[in-house]
């Protein structure tokens, strides 16, 4: 399996790998090694031409485009209007700084201490609930509630990882991020190689649990079990 975890960034030392399926990944192993580099080219070609189409204003990437509007049940010659591509970029992209506008327009600090109200409401009822149960025995429901006690809620908008209110702090997370107002494909890739390197800063440090996992502006609310967190964001507020 060395082959495939060769390419890791510089000064990254691996010390621990979960593998769930390492026959899967012997056999990937095998089809890496035994594949021309020809083909690995042609292969990497075309998922950087799936990853980055949508970018790209040419005919040439248009039949692959029709192609995938078919694959999503939509007219072949339909087309998405454009201010809509753009913010859907925007949100994908520049998350913070775009929910850094929304909350200031649309969003309030009281909005956002009555979400975290909610969700505090909802753990008390839930630890009320399980005491009550009589199907758990009590060395479980006591685990229950203590894990329903470390509920992280994430509520309105992050004040921290980073505080979407605080310029500087904008700023800061997006020093390394290079923008020019006159190259949308140059722009697309920045923000994806800044992506990258922002999801490698994160291994094998501490979870930071002030750093929220999706936009403020996504008009949807969950539970996340693996993270144990509730994310009622302002879009949905």
């Amino acid at each position: 399996m060395s082959n495939i975890f060769s390419g890791l960034p510089p000064n990254y030392k691996v010390e621990r790998l979960i593998v769930p399926a390492p026959n899967h990944m012997r056999k990937l192993e095998d089809i890496i090694s035994g594949s021309s580099n020809a083909a690995l080219r042609s292969y990497l070609v075309w998922k950087a031409t799936q990853v980055f189409y949508p970018y790209i204003d040419s005919p040439v990437v248009k039949p692959y485009a029709t192609f995938v509007r078919q694959l999503e049940g939509l007219a072949p010659d339909s087309w998405t209007e454009r201010w809509h591509i753009c913010t859907g970029h925007v949100d994908k992209s520049l998350a913070w700084m775009l929910g850094r506008f929304f909350v200031e327009r649309g969003f309030s600090e009281a909005a956002k201490d009555f979400g975290g109200q909610v969700v505090s409401d909802i753990k008390n009822q839930f630890i009320a609930t399980l005491k009550r149960s009589t199907w758990m025995d009590a060395e479980t429901a006591e685990k229950a509630m203590e894990k329903v006690r470390n509920i992280t809620p994430y509520i309105g908008y992050p004040t921290q990882s980073p505080d979407i209110t605080n310029p500087d702090a904008l700023r800061s997370f997006y020093k390394t991020l290079r923008i020019s107002p006159g190259t949308y494909f140059q722009n697309a890739l920045s923000m994806a190689m800044f992506s990258v390197k922002d999801r490698w800063s994160m291994m094998g440090k501490p979870v930071d649990h002030g750093r929220w996992p999706t936009s403020v502006t996504i008009v949807n609310a969950s539970y996340y079990s693996a993270g144990n967190n509730i994310k009622i964001p302002a879009g949905v507020m």
